[in-house]
C-alpha cells in the first residue's frame, strides 16, 4: 500500500486515503459502488482505487498499475 501512496505522489496524482476499519460513511459509498458495478464476494485485496470514476480493486501489480495511470 505505502508504494501505491509514493508511486501516485510522484505523479502528482491527487488521491485520498479511506479507512476501510471505520464507520466511515466512504466504506459504506465504496460498497455501493462496487456492487453497483458488478462485485458479489465479501472480501477484496485491498487497496480499492478509484481513477476516472471507476473502481480497481484485488490489482496483481500494484507497481504496474500505478505506473500505468494517466
Amino acid at each position: 500500500m505505502l508504494f501505491c501512496q509514493e508511486g501516485m505522489n510522484a505523479k502528482g496524482i491527487a488521491f485520498e486515503e479511506v479507512d476501510v476499519n471505520s464507520t466511515s460513511p466512504e466504506v459504506n459509498h465504496m460498497w455501493k459502488q462496487l456492487r453497483e458495478g458488478g462485485f458479489t464476494d465479501d472480501s477484496l485485496t485491498m487497496p480499492v482505487v478509484k481513477v476516472n470514476g471507476q473502481l480497481h480493486y484485488n490489482i496483481k501489480d500494484l507497481a504496474g498499475f500505478v505506473n500505468g495511470i494517466k
